[in-house]
C-alpha cells in the first residue's frame, strides 16, 4: 500500500541544541531550544562509506552534529564495498553501491531491525528535523523520471521490508542486466503493494555536491588548477540545494510511477 504524505511534527526524539548566548542587561543568558530531529523509530542508522573517503565521513559526522544526534549508539558507519568488476552493472561504482546496500539490509534483517540507510553524500534539509509517520519504505530524497527513480541516499526500511528486500536483491545479483539499487527499490515497491511506502515532500535529504564514488571525478574535477574554483562552486551549490527545490514530486507522482511500471 502506498502511503499518504504527512511530514508534520509529532513523535521524533527531541535534542536540546544551545544557541549563541544573548546578552540581557550586560549578562550572558544561555537559551536552549528543543529541535525535532531525524532519529525516528528506526532501530539503527547506517551510513555507507568507503573507508578511504574520510572527507565524506567527516561531513556526515558534521551533519549528525548539526542535528544534535551524533553520539547516539544506533548511528554507525558501514564500510562500503568496492567492486572489482562492473559486470553485470554499468560501472564498478554502481555494482559496489548495490552490494553495500544489500550488506546493510542483510545485517538489519538478521537482527530483525528497522534501518535508516544513508549514503555518505547525504545532506539533511530543514524538514529532516520533523517527524514522519511509520512506514515500510521511506524515500527521504529522490528525483522521479518517466519510468524510473533516481536517488537512494536517504532510505528507511521497516524490519519487514528489510526481511523481504534481502532475497529480492540477492535474486538480482544473477540478473543479466540488473537495475541500480534505486531502480531495484522502486521495482520492489511495485512487487510488494501491501507495504506502506512514503515519498517525502518536502524531502528530508539531498545529495551533497562532491566527487562521485560511482561515476568518478569529472575532467574539471581532476584539474588541480581548477580545484579551488570547483570547491567554491560546490559549496555554493550545496547551500542552495538544501533550501531550493526540495519539495520533491510527492506521493501522487510516486504512485503514478509505480503504476506505470506495472504496465
Amino acid at each position: 500500500m502506498l502511503g499518504t504524505l504527512d511530514c508534520s511534527p509529532g513523535r521524533l526524539e527531541k535534542a536540546r541544541r544551545p544557541t549563541k548566548p544573548p546578552s540581557i542587561g550586560g549578562r550572558a543568558v544561555r537559551i536552549e531550544l528543543e529541535i525535532e530531529v531525524i532519529t525516528t523509530d528506526f532501530d539503527r542508522v547506517r551510513v555507507v562509506n568507503l573507508p578511504e573517503r574520510t572527507d565524506r565521513r567527516a561531513e556526515m559526522i558534521r551533519e549528525f552534529k548539526a542535528l544534535g544526534v551524533w553520539g547516539d549508539p544506533k548511528i554507525d558507519f558501514h564500510p562500503a564495498t568496492r567492486a572489482t568488476i562492473a559486470t553485470p552493472w554499468r560501472s564498478k561504482g554502481e555494482h559496489g553501491c548495490f552490494l553495500s546496500h544489500l550488506a546493510v539490509l542483510e545485517e538489519a534483517a538478521k537482527a530483525g531491525d528497522s534501518v535508516l540507510l544513508l549514503e555518505d553524500d547525504c545532506d539533511f534539509t530543514l524538514p529532516a528535523r520533523r517527524d514522519v509517520p511509520p512506514v515500510d519504505v521511506l524515500w527521504g530524497g529522490y528525483s522521479l523520471e518517466e519510468r524510473h527513480i533516481e536517488g537512494a541516499h536517504c532510505m528507511g526500511f521497516s524490519a519487514e521490508a528489510a526481511k523481504r528486500l534481502v532475497p529480492y536483491l540477492r535474486a538480482l545479483l544473477h540478473h543479466p542486466s540488473p537495475a541500480p539499487v534505486d531502480g531495484a527499490y522502486i521495482l520492489f515497491c511495485r512487487d510488494n503493494p501491501d507495504l506502506k511506502v512514503l515519498a517525502c515532500s518536502p524531502m528530508l535529504a539531498v545529495q551533497r555536491p562532491s566527487t562521485s564514488d560511482i561515476a568518478g571525478p569529472s575532467t574539471v574535477g581532476r584539474s588541480s588548477l581548477l580545484q579551488p574554483i570547483v570547491t567554491l562552486g560546490r559549496g555554493v551549490k550545496r547551500a542552495l540545494k538544501r533550501r531550493i527545490n526540495i519539495s520533491g514530486q510527492g506521493q501522487q507522482a510516486f504512485d503514478q510511477l509505480v503504476s506505470r511500471l506495472k504496465s
